[in-house]
């Protein structure tokens, strides 16, 4: 909850978006300090987030009320993931710019992302495949971003393809697992 004349800035920010984009002041003031929340800003950050906001609407095809009614679809998860406002935001515009409805957007991100942090063991062995460590590349999806993510991923699915065929490697498949294998059987007690 914020009080005071935190409050009183946070509704300025609001109503300066909710202006800009012609939308609904109570439902913009509830996507700001939500983002706000989900992404760890401070009560002094509230301008600052609402012009990232401002800049997603103006990057896609979306507007500021569509927004502020699917962010709470990814925002968190996003979050947990380590990525930031702007790589989330980034990629909900580039989505929505390429004729994603906004909730379709969000909805498609969250599990995405949910999938990159916990990928399932099909999803292990087929990036195992391709050289890829799964363990490793969930672990640093914040640092890299989905962007550099999708690039790894991307490019490594560039490199196995031969023929118009994804070629997987069978000996990095079970390098991989043996390793994950090991890393379970010393954590045995």
């Amino acid at each position: 909850h914020i009080h005071g004349a935190d409050a009183l800035n946070v509704l300025k920010a609001a109503a300066q978006g909710a202006k800009i984009e012609n939308a609904d002041l109570t439902k913009v003031a509830d996507a700001l300090t939500t983002t706000m929340t989900d992404f760890h800003f401070k009560v002094g950050d509230a301008a600052l987030v609402m012009s990232k906001l401002v800049a997603v609407t103006g990057g896609g095809k979306l507007t500021m009320e569509e927004m502020a009614g699917s962010l709470h679809s990814v925002d968190q998860v996003a979050s947990v993931a380590g990525l930031s406002l702007d790589q989330t935001g980034g990629a909900l515009a580039t989505l929505t710019l390429h004729g994603m409805s906004a909730d379709q957007a969000t909805q498609n991100l969250r599990n995405a992302i949910q999938n990159l942090l916990a990928p399932n063991q099909v999803a292990t062995k087929e990036m195992a495949g391709l050289g890829i460590n799964a363990l490793d590349l969930s672990s640093h999806l914040g640092e890299r971003g989905l962007t550099g993510t999708y690039k790894i991923l991307t490019t490594a699915i560039a490199d196995h393809t031969k023929n118009g065929h994804v070629v997987l490697d069978l000996m990095n498949n079970s390098a991989l697992a043996a390793g994950k294998a090991n890393r379970e059987l010393e954590a045995l007690p």
